[in-house]
């Protein structure tokens, strides 16, 4: 008899699996789907009790933070929390991106929204001294007529390096500015148009199988192995 691990069965065909679900995997890719509806559908009015009930949504499920506050929560919402988070690798904060609109929903520092990488993460010195940690965009600057000034506030004096960090942080920040009528929007990455599917969210989350030179002859024929009219059970 061969033994086959399980990771290997729950690859696809392609991959030289039986294409079997790992229900565990597509349990968390369905879970999954509400926490991409908290990001979107922010003119719900399940969004605004949930809002309420437990602060903000966004800030939580992209920076992985919050923790402390789910000891009242319901087991759904910790579920919720928990899944893909900072225990997990926090995998879904990481395949979400932000595409700047009026600024109003992506935390500045938080968010990848410029870049691939969050700014806090690029400006540690500066995250540590603005006074706004979780400020949104918009709070970040103002509109002077058609013109947008970014403006920051720090807690202390800047050093002369922490200056010409920002100096280098505005020299990035001159690529963007909000807009005045568009909205913000959140990007699926793993989704090639952006949107997020339960598909994609399994594929992102299945491990990857040991790479292998194969020859084109040979991956034709396992490619043609299945397009029989055997059936597959």
């Amino acid at each position: 008899m061969c033994w086959v691990s399980w990771d290997q069965i729950f690859q696809s065909k392609e991959n030289g699996g039986l294409g079997i679900k790992n229900l565990e995997l597509f349990n968390s890719s369905l879970l999954c789907k509400w926490k991409w509806r908290c990001l979107n559908d922010t003119e719900s009015p399940w969004y605004d009790l949930l809002r309420f009930r437990y602060g903000s949504l966004v800030a939580n499920f992209l920076s992985g933070e919050g923790r402390d506050n789910l000891k009242h929560a319901s087991i759904w919402w910790r579920d919720l929390w928990c899944l893909g988070g900072k225990d997990n690798g926090n995998w879904f904060g990481n395949n979400v991106s932000s595409i700047l609109g009026d600024g109003n929903n992506i935390r500045f520092w938080k968010e990848q929204w410029i870049g691939t990488t969050p700014l806090r993460v690029l400006f540690p010195s500066l995250y540590l001294k603005t006074t706004l940690p979780d400020g949104y965009i918009s709070t970040m600057g103002m509109w002077e007529r058609d013109t947008w000034k970014w403006k920051f506030d720090w807690t202390t004096e800047l050093s002369d390096i922490e200056s010409e960090t920002v100096h280098d942080l505005l020299l990035i920040l001159d690529q963007v500015r909000p807009s005045r009528e568009a909205r913000d929007r959140r990007r699926w990455k793993p989704h090639k148009a952006g949107f997020f599917t339960v598909k994609t969210a399994y594929i992102a989350l299945m491990p990857r199988p040991g790479v292998c030179s194969i020859e084109p002859i040979t991956a034709n024929a396992l490619k043609l192995l299945w397009l029989n009219n055997v059936p597959s059970k």
